[in-house]
């Protein structure tokens, strides 16, 4: 989800993503990635079974070697492109494809398992952008939860490829998180949602472009 907290609802791009009320007389606008780390996964998953194995033995992480591994080759893997959209429900921001699929170009015999893997962290995060420049808004800085929030490697990129600064937030699970703060609003735990944000919420790390 690639979300905006605005003032008043907008229904830029026209005919995508969703949008709700939410408090404070706020609207948040979400323009959906519906394939986002899955993709990672997925690689990992199909190409990637005999590091997985010999990580488990070791006791090192195979998100740890995937890092290293695709740091090692130069931006723009080589050539190859690929498009994330994984997902069997297609694409719905920042436009509508229902039968969008997930795609490489460029692969040449030159090309390693390596390069695939760096190509599928780059259209990931070339994917947020795509969001992002649709954005009826410009920002500055840009909160990031979920998996991708973990990794340091996937940040800077993310960062490098919307020009925003990264904000990384304390601990994890942060949809339950905003659950409870909530929850403790209503029990006079906290005087108002800023209080709670000021108590709860917390930048761990900041990534800059």
């Amino acid at each position: 989800m690639n979300n905006l907290v605005s003032d008043q609802p907008s229904f830029e791009p026209f005919g995508t993503g969703v949008q709700t009320q939410s408090v404070n007389h706020t609207w948040i606008r979400s323009l959906v990635n519906t394939s986002g780390t899955i993709n990672l996964q997925w690689f990992l998953d199909q190409f990637c079974v005999d590091k997985r194995e010999i990580k488990n033995m070791t006791g090192e992480n195979i998100y740890d070697w995937a890092e290293k591994t695709a740091a090692e080759i130069p931006i723009g893997s080589g050539g190859i492109i690929y498009h994330p959209y994984l997902n069997t429900t297609g694409v719905i921001s920042p436009f509508v494809n229902p039968t969008a699929r997930a795609q490489f170009f460029g692969i040449s015999i030159e090309h390693t398992r390596a390069h695939m893997l760096r190509a599928v962290y780059e259209g990931t995060a070339l994917s947020m952008l795509d969001c992002y420049a649709h954005m009826p808004v410009d920002v500055k800085q840009l909160y990031i939860s979920g998996g991708g929030a973990r990794s340091p490697f996937w940040c800077q990129m993310f960062a490098d490829c919307t020009g925003r600064t990264i904000l990384v937030t304390s601990g994890s699970e942060l949809g339950a998180r905003g659950v409870v703060i909530l929850a403790g609003i209503a029990c006079g735990i906290y005087k108002d949602l800023p209080d709670a944000i000021q108590s709860v919420i917390h930048v761990e790390k900041n990534t800059h472009t």
